[in-house]
């Protein structure tokens, strides 16, 4: 088979010649070089690489075949269970009676005098940092997992004195949001929430879920003036405009 591809076989005289001595001819030599690659390629390879083909084959022919019936027992009771007809909605999840709040003399002790800034789930199209405010209190926007633990072991590290959680008036605050800025503030000596924009459609949710977590009225700042204010160490309740 080797010969039918092109591969040179020795001939008898070259195999008798060969017996147990070392062959000193260059052509024999070849000839069993070129017989040893062809039986290779023709008993090793070639079958391996027509059956995995056949295999392959088989195996496409057997996928298209296979079809699920969902008319049988066992699947007419799964279905019920992973394709309901109707769901119902509603909270899977109840919120707590009372709600975390931030041990802020926790951090009282070990609070430096420095302000921090930080941008929790701010919409695409805010600006950030902003311009009205220094650049060097921006510690950063908070919008994924790995960005709130590095700020939450920043501010474990080194307390601010100040720090100012801008959020976007335009969301509902939710469990998960404000359990972040309890856990953000218990890093603080004080902390304000910053509503950045000029929606105020849901500051009353805010306030509300603001105030289930022990923060004063004047926690939520509603401009940049007051924010602007606060940061540099005055009271921004008597810029603040209330809405």
């Amino acid at each position: 088979m080797p010969a039918l591809a092109g591969f040179p076989v020795p001939d008898p005289a070259t195999i008798v010649a060969s017996g147990d001595a070392p062959m000193l001819d260059e052509a024999g030599r070849r000839a069993w070089a070129g017989w040893l690659i062809g039986a290779l390629l023709a008993y090793g390879l070639l079958p391996r690489l027509l059956l995995a083909l056949a295999c392959g084959g088989l195996w496409l022919a057997a996928l298209r075949r296979l079809r699920l019936d969902l008319a049988r027992p066992g699947h007419a009771r799964l279905r019920a269970v992973l394709m309901p007809d109707s769901e119902r909605i509603g909270v899977s999840d109840p919120e707590p009676a009372i709600m975390p709040r931030p041990l802020r003399h926790a951090a009282h002790a070990g609070a430096s005098g420095t302000a921090a800034l930080v941008a929790l789930e701010l919409g695409s199209d805010v600006a950030w940092p902003p311009a009205q405010l220094p650049a060097t209190l921006d510690a950063g926007r908070l919008d994924s997992r790995e960005q709130r633990r590095a700020a939450l072991s920043r501010f474990a590290a080194d307390a601010p004195g100040r720090l100012l959680v801008a959020i976007d008036p335009r969301r509902t605050p939710d469990r998960g949001t404000l359990g972040l800025i309890a856990e953000l503030a218990e890093h603080a000596a004080d902390t304000r929430v910053w509503a950045l924009g000029g929606d105020t459609a849901r500051l009353a949710l805010w306030r509300e879920g603001l105030a289930r977590l022990g923060f004063a009225p004047e926690a939520l700042i509603l401009d940049a003036a007051a924010a602007q204010c606060w940061l540099g160490g005055h009271d921004a309740s008597a810029t603040e405009e209330a809405r």
